[in-house]
């Protein structure tokens, strides 16, 4: 390899060295560059409320006959749910067993009313920033993506 072919190999590894570590993350953090969870998480949120299981009136759109969780019991998971993020860290084990122990989409809905009116904050929005005052508060985009992912894999209603 002549001199000149090393020159330019070497060019283009920095080139490559500076954009995956320093740039690319910046245009992620600033939006301009998103990734699929980053995706995932905005289609989520702009889903009209008729198919936003995250939406507080989702469920009010079920049949009659679906099957919905007390209010209780909705309470209680908000309540674990907000005690599962923390101000230095966020127990992501507690936060999925909230959602596990949900089986529609309808039900997830009611834990979102509950939680806005207890909390008076939107679930998506509280689970995405969390309590902490850090940039790393809150759940990642891959976890929150993920938790996305598993709840619109549930039905929507259960008769």
């Amino acid at each position: 390899m002549s001199e000149s072919q090393k020159d330019i190999a070497y060019k283009i590894v920095l080139v490559l060295v500076i954009y995956f570590l320093l740039a690319r993350p910046i245009l992620q953090k600033l939006g301009i560059l998103k990734d699929k969870s980053q995706r995932v998480i905005e289609e989520q949120q702009n889903l009209p409320q008729k198919q936003n299981p995250f939406s507080p009136n989702f469920y009010r759109f079920a049949p009659n006959n679906a099957k919905l969780i007390t209010r209780q019991t909705a309470e209680n998971l908000a309540k674990r749910l907000y005690d599962s993020f923390g101000y230095f860290y966020d127990d992501e084990a507690g936060i999925t067993s909230v959602f596990s122990a949900l089986r529609t989409q309808s039900q997830v809905s009611f834990l979102a009313e509950v939680f806005s009116q207890v909390y008076k904050e939107d679930i998506l929005e509280f689970m995405k920033r969390g309590k902490g005052l850090m940039p790393e508060a809150g759940l990642s985009d891959s976890e929150l993506s993920t938790i996305i992912d598993k709840v619109t894999r549930l039905p929507k209603y259960n008769y």
